[in-house]
């Protein structure tokens, strides 16, 4: 789902391939993460739902078995409305984007430092989808994060809509 949002914006991201459960997996990109995608699973590296630096094909499918047998042990047991996810590894920094429907604020974007400890370290704001400029800046300066992205402004379609929020690292 979120790929399908990123394509739409033409947010770059890394080369992805989605598998259903049954399927042999195949990737041309290495080092690759293999992911499971299910509603079954919230916290994907808390019950071993991530293997990191797959270095080919023989090896990815080791790791889909590898996490098949994980999430058993959480007695979590897969079915054919599960899928894994192949993403091309790219190492660095990374970045949580997310969004929340809030009963009092509706629509919020949730911004921060992403990566296997955005739980623990917590470096996530939110930001009211009609926020005007100030509000974004003093929301993503909340952020540890913010301290090495670097933040351009936009202006929107109508003068109504949120700036356009360009980051940077």
């Amino acid at each position: 789902e979120v790929y399908k949002l990123l394509e739409k914006y033409s947010i770059a991201h890394p080369e992805y391939k989605i598998f259903k459960l049954s399927e042999k997996l195949s990737f041309d990109k290495f080092p690759c993460v293999l992911k499971i995608h299910s509603d079954k699973v919230i916290h994907k590296s808390d019950v071993g739902g991530v293997i990191t630096d797959i270095k080919n094909n023989r090896s990815l499918n080791a790791a889909k078995k590898k996490i098949i047998n994980n999430l058993k042990k959480h007695n979590i047991i897969l079915d054919e409305n599960d899928e894994f996810i192949v993403e091309e590894e790219i190492k660095g920094i990374e970045l949580f984007l997310g969004g929340v429907f809030d009963k009092i604020f509706e629509e919020v974007v949730l911004f921060g430092k992403g990566g296997v400890l955005v739980e623990i370290e917590k470096d996530i704001t939110s930001i009211d989808t009609n926020a005007k400029k100030e509000e974004i800046l003093k929301a993503i300066k909340k952020t540890k994060i913010s301290k090495i992205v670097r933040i351009r402004f936009y202006s929107s379609a109508t003068s109504e809509s949120p700036p356009i929020v360009h980051l940077t690292i």
